[in-house]
């Protein structure tokens, strides 16, 4: 794209800004356009509406986990540092080495094999 944006970050801004919604974007470069294309309104991650109260209450934490953990491993999801203890405690540490889009993964796993030995 034109602006450095995959199609889903170009597609998405436009449409939120056109209708006044909050548009959920978890690439850097995305979030970052979009910040300053929504005249510096904060951008959502996934993770935002992942761990929602509204949808924490309606799925059981085991699922939640579950989601958070595919959207990882699959999906390469992005999480902000901020999150990273959280989400490692919810999915658990065995899972997270799964997890290779988690912020300093190659830190983490390196921390993790020191403390195995």
């Amino acid at each position: 794209m034109e602006n450095g944006l995959e199609e889903g970050e170009a597609t998405t801004i436009p449409v939120a800004k056109s209708r006044g919604y909050i548009p959920i974007i978890d690439e850097k470069r995305g979030r970052e356009h979009g910040f300053n294309e929504l005249g510096n309104i904060i951008v959502g991650r996934s993770m935002d509406v992942l761990l929602h109260s509204k949808v924490r209450s309606t799925i059981a934490d085991s699922s939640n986990g579950e989601a958070v953990y595919l959207a990882l491993r699959d999906a390469k999801m992005n999480i902000s540092s901020n999150d990273l203890n959280f989400v490692i405690e919810l999915i658990g540490k065995d899972r997270a080495k799964n997890c290779v889009s988690l912020q300093g993964y190659k830190n983490l796993m390196e921390e993790w094999d020191k403390e195995e030995t």
